[in-house]
């Protein structure tokens, strides 16, 4: 065992969740890279306030002893869930009722502002059914839905 309670086969994710509160993220993607729009907003995402929620939940889960590969990878994928629902529901309480700024992207000028609202509804979703498989996952739950209902 290491000294974060999981097993010496996690240590790697260890790093992994450092890299994540300490990397350049966004800072490195530029024009030359070959990324279609959406998968260059889904990677800033990501390395936004994504990123420190993934390092979070990964942190958290890794002080149990039960952070096994299928535990980790189910609440990493519940930490990008969570992630894009907050970066999606901050574009939309961006609006303020009006359309994005000319030339900035985000999901809703891309997408528009139905697809995202919908987009919204299957990652809170997708983030609940995930849990189901957690045991005292109530603050997670709770968490969840208060970025999905969240008003300002």
């Amino acid at each position: 065992q290491n000294r974060g309670g999981g097993s010496d086969a996690a240590a790697p994710v260890h790093v992994q969740v450092l890299s994540l509160t300490v990397g350049v993220g966004p800072l490195l993607l530029t024009d030359s890279m070959p990324l279609s729009r959406a998968a260059a907003l889904e990677y800033i995402y990501r390395c936004k306030t994504g990123a420190l929620i993934r390092a979070a939940v990964l942190a958290g889960a890794l002080s149990s002893p039960k952070a096994d590969e299928k535990v980790l990878a189910g609440l990493d994928r519940f930490a990008y869930c969570v992630g894009m629902l907050f970066q999606l529901t901050d574009d939309i309480l961006d609006m303020n009722g009006d359309l994005p700024e000319e030339g900035k992207m985000t999901y809703i000028s891309v997408y528009g502002l139905d697809h995202v609202r919908k987009m919204c509804t299957d990652l809170a979703r997708e983030a609940g059914e995930i849990l189901a498989g957690f045991e005292d996952s109530g603050v997670l739950r709770d968490f969840t839905q208060m970025i999905y209902n969240r008003k300002k």
